[in-house]
């Protein structure tokens, strides 16, 4: 069965491209490489005709056209999606009082240890090296997690991932993000980090909490410029 094709001018940018007609053709993108842009065509329809009208018509040559023109579910698996970014947690500047006070405790439990081991107190000793090694475990834990939990910004979706042992991974397209809000206290402005909120449209609408992302100005005016860029 050959396929049958018709010519077609973009609306955009007025190039003539030709179209493989089938029943499923419903949105095209333009082949050339300045536009890319996506359109719909009309299949034309038979109606029927009287025998005077049924005599044959001179058939108008269109102009050779320079490229064939691909369904846009097609063209979009072609085209490679690009990652604008990578946003990684900042946890000493979320957390710095946090921070210091593990610091505080990992260090001044190690020094008590050394100062009973000198004073041949072996009880002591246990007790804040074993303190001390317990409160390093539990901070190495949290530092993991975080640098754990990662945020790729693509110009089609937002892909978070996090966990440690077991890695989930949440995929948020850009069409879906209704709302892009901030989080943040005088102390994180300072430093320069705060929380993202995405609220997503699908379905229900849900609210995704990213907590400890540097420059989250920064990261929103990119997650806007691209879902502008989308909508175009």
């Amino acid at each position: 069965m050959t396929t049958q094709t018709l010519t077609y001018r973009c609306p955009h940018c007025h190039q003539n491209v030709e179209v493989e007609l089938h029943p499923e053709n419903e949105m095209l993108v333009c082949p050339n490489e300045a536009c890319k842009k996506p359109f719909k065509v009309d299949v034309p329809t038979a109606e029927p005709v009287s025998e005077l009208a049924a005599a044959p018509r001179p058939q108008r040559t269109a102009p050779p056209a320079t490229a064939t023109a691909k369904p846009l579910a097609e063209a979009e698996k072609e085209a490679p999606e690009v990652v604008l970014g990578t946003v990684t947690l900042s946890m000493f500047r979320r957390y710095p009082l946090r921070c210091a006070l593990y610091f505080l405790l990992i260090g001044g439990t190690a020094v008590g240890g050394v100062l009973y081991m000198l004073w041949e107190n072996t009880f002591g000793a246990l007790v804040c090296l074993a303190v001390c090694a317990v409160v390093a475990v539990r901070f190495c834990i949290w530092w993991w997690r975080m640098r754990s939990t990662t945020l790729m910004i693509t110009d089609r979706r937002c892909i978070l991932q996090r966990g440690v042992f077991h890695k989930e991974t949440l995929d948020v397209p850009l069409d879906d993000i209704q709302d892009i809000q901030i989080s943040q206290n005088w102390l994180h402005r300072v430093l320069g980090v705060g929380d993202l909120i995405l609220v997503s449209k699908r379905g229900d609408a849900h609210r995704i909490l990213i907590m400890a992302v540097r420059s989250p100005q920064e990261v929103t005016q990119t997650l806007q410029a691209q879902q502008h860029a989308v909508k175009k």
